[in-house]
C-alpha cells in the first residue's frame, strides 16, 4: 500500500483523536488526585504551574526555526570554501573539503555547493542538535526549578502513589507535548536540506539526490 497516494497523508495526523482524549484523562486526574490530597491540594497546582511553564518555554514553531537556521550555518560555510575564503565554523574544514571534491567533478559551482550542503548535513546535524538541546536545557532552568519540580513530584506521590503521578505526567506529555521540541528542530533542519536535494544542475539536468544516487551506484559498480 502506497501511504502517499492522498495529498491528505502530507496533511493529516492521527494525533487529533490523542490530544482530545489525552485532554480528558489529564483533568480527570488532575481532579483525581487534588481530591486525595485534600487541604494539600496547593501541592498539585503548584506542581502544574511549574511543569505546565516548562513546556511553553519555547515552542515547536521557535525550534523549526532554529534547525531551519541551524542549516543556513552550513550554507554560509559552504559559501566561504567557494569564495575561497575561511569560516569559523566548528566543521569548517570538513565542508571545504567536501566543496572542493564536488568542484572538481561537477562544471556548475552551485552544483557543487548543493552537493556540499546534502553530503555534509548528516554530518552536522548531531552536533548541531546536541548545541541546541543544551540551550534549550539551560532556558529551562532559568524560568523553573527542576529540583522543587521533582520534590514536588515527590511529595504527591508519597501521598497518591507514584503511578497515579507517572499517569499524570503521561496526560501532560500526549496532551501538551505531542511535538517534542528536538523534533521541531530536526524538522526545520530538514525542511532546509529538501530545498538541496531538490535542486536541479544544469548541466545534467538532473536533481542532487538524482546525483547523489549516481555516485552511489559509481561507487557499488
Amino acid at each position: 500500500m502506497n501511504f502517499f497516494r492522498e495529498p491528505k497523508s502530507f496533511i493529516e495526523s492521527l494525533a487529533e483523536e490523542e490530544i482530545v482524549g489525552a485532554e480528558r484523562r489529564f483533568f480527570a486526574t488532575a481532579l483525581e488526585i487534588r481530591r486525595r490530597l485534600g487541604k494539600r491540594a496547593y501541592l498539585l497546582d503548584n506542581y502544574l504551574s511549574l511543569l505546565l511553564s516548562a513546556i511553553h518555554v519555547s515552542s515547536v514553531g521557535e525550534a523549526f526555526e532554529a534547525g531551519f537556521d541551524a542549516y543556513g550555518t552550513l550554507l554560509h560555510a559552504t559559501t566561504q570554501a567557494r569564495n575561497g575564503e575561511e569560516d569559523d565554523f566548528s566543521q569548517f574544514e570538513l565542508v571545504k573539503g567536501l566543496y572542493n571534491r564536488y568542484q572538481a567533478k561537477y562544471q556548475e559551482k552551485y552544483t557543487a555547493c548543493r552537493l556540499t550542503h546534502a553530503a555534509a548535513s548528516m554530518k552536522i546535524l548531531p552536533d548541531m542538535a546536541k548545541a541546541y538541546a543544551e540551550e534549550m536545557e539551560d532556558m529551562h532552568r532559568s524560568v523553573y526549578d527542576p529540583p522543587r519540580l521533582h520534590d514536588l513530584y515527590e511529595e504527591i506521590s508519597h501521598i497518591v502513589g507514584d503511578e497515579t503521578m507517572e499517569r499524570l505526567n503521561d496526560t501532560v506529555e500526549h496532551r501538551f507535548l505531542y511535538v517534542k521540541l528536538l523534533d521541531g528542530f530536526f524538522q526545520g533542519f530538514t525542511s532546509q536540506c529538501l530545498y538541496s536535494l531538490l535542486d536541479r544542475d544544469i548541466e545534467t539536468n538532473k536533481q542532487v539526490f538524482q546525483l547523489i544516487l549516481d555516485e552511489m551506484e559509481q561507487a557499488e559498480g
